[in-house]
């Protein structure tokens, strides 16, 4: 029997709630067994030269950034907070929101960050009009990439979890398609596509069933998107179904256990 969503009852001692970065991120053994062609093959397949191209969109060229690196994370959470106040007043552009409307965004933003830095933010005066010049393109490049897209952006909808799996909020839900923004330097690792998996299972669960599931990174300009059915394919060899059981069971049985 499945267990109620979200529920803690009868958590073991010791067992600490997981967020669906925590379980993306961790229990190497379990997505071994889960997805055993999500490996270095299946992330070269996805090049411009590799056999899966076709689900790969090189959509705009990397920005180059005026901010200072060290402050990436900084300025995304701020280009997210932007763009979520473009979607409320679609009217308005970005470059024309009042100084107390991009302050409010700012504070938030360091907020965020500095709980995801465990308490070691940045304080207001480290951000410069370079920083806010950086998050307005990031925040206009995600708007209009995702203009593309069929649907109207929902951002941080709730997906209720499952055993120690704990709710989470999506960075946006857009008509079927699940929707993770990166905003980094870098390219789209494992991590990220286990990632999208942990989302595909909880909408699943939640009686919302995605169809798509989209990596995207406005700063490099680049889109990952898939159909469920073809990922959990090729990188687990099974059926949404399965895969999304099988991790159910775990959060939901075998971690309850420990």
């Amino acid at each position: 029997m499945r267990l109620a969503m979200g529920s803690l009852a009868g958590r073991a001692p010791g067992i600490k709630v997981l967020s669906e970065r925590q379980l993306a991120r961790g229990f190497a053994d379990a997505w071994r067994c889960w997805t055993p062609y999500l490996d270095a093959r299946l992330l070269a397949s996805l090049r411009p030269d590799g056999a899966w191209q076709q689900a790969a969109q090189q959509w705009a060229p990397p920005l180059q950034a005026t901010a200072p690196a060290k402050h990436n994370d900084a300025v995304a959470e701020i280009a997210f907070g932007l763009f979520c106040a473009a979607l409320e007043d679609s009217r308005t552009p970005l470059e024309a929101f009042s100084v107390p409307e991009v302050e409010a965004i700012v504070e938030d933003a360091l907020s965020r960050v500095a709980l995801l830095r465990r308490g070691e933010g940045l304080p207001r005066e480290a951000i410069s009009v370079d920083h806010l010049a950086d998050a307005r393109a990031l925040a206009a490049r995600l708007r209009d990439h995702l203009g593309t897209m069929n649907g109207t952006p929902r951002v941080h909808e709730r997906l209720e979890g499952a055993g120690v799996l704990a709710t989470c909020h999506p960075d946006v839900m857009q008509g079927g398609t699940l929707v993770e923004v990166k905003m980094s330097k870098t390219g789209f690792r494992s991590a990220d596509l286990r990632q999208l998996l942990v989302y595909a299972a909880m909408a699943h669960w939640n009686g919302r069933p995605a169809n798509e599931l989209a990596l995207v990174n406005p700063r490099l300009g680049l889109t990952w998107r898939f159909g469920v059915d073809e990922l959990v394919e090729r990188a687990a060899d099974t059926t949404p179904a399965a895969l999304f059981k099988a991790i159910e069971r775990f959060v939901s049985e075998e971690l309850l256990a420990w």
